[in-house]
């Protein structure tokens, strides 16, 4: 296994459950990649097919237009973002820009479904793990939105305005 991949890969949830052969074949597949900060790594809008896992650094994640930025999230070591990319060719829904200097590992939608195909027990647990954190991720959004919709109209008295 390349190590000097192999620390940054296995503190990346998704990737947990793969044995140590199974993690060296992954580490083949990624490439690093040096950010400057204020760099943007991908920006809203965009089509591409990279997944990127954060080695070391932070990153913002924004939406809207550079003028009017909307700050959603921030991504740092062990995380990882552009999971959408590998399975569909829908454009970027967010731009992501490095705080700091930050080191990237890096892999398109081609490397990773060809590690699927060569490696399919690794691929299904990539594919569970990715889908318990969409999940998370859903649920998560979900209570943040019933949480700010408490003490809003709702959508009753709204229709009850028009009535």
């Amino acid at each position: 296994m390349d190590e000097k991949y192999s620390g940054a890969l296995r503190n990346v949830s998704v990737f947990g459950a793969l044995t140590d052969p199974e993690f060296g074949a992954l580490a083949a597949i990624f490439r690093e990649v040096a950010v400057a900060p204020g760099e943007e790594v991908v920006r809203e809008g965009e089509v591409t097919d990279a997944f990127f896992v954060v080695k070391e650094g932070t990153l913002n994640i924004f939406k809207g237009p550079a003028d009017g930025r909307i700050f959603i999230s921030v991504v740092g070591d062990g995380e990882y973002f552009g999971e959408a990319a590998l399975f569909s060719n829908t454009s970027r829904s967010a731009t992501v820009a490095a705080n700091d200097r930050v080191l990237l590992l890096r892999t398109s939608r081609e490397q990773l479904l060809g590690f699927f195909d060569a490696h399919p027990p690794a691929g299904k647990k990539i594919l569970l793990g990715m889908l318990q954190e969409l999940f998370f991720r859903l649920s998560q959004t979900s209570m943040a939105l019933q949480s700010a919709r408490k003490g809003s109209p709702s959508q009753a008295d709204i229709d009850r305005l028009f009535a």
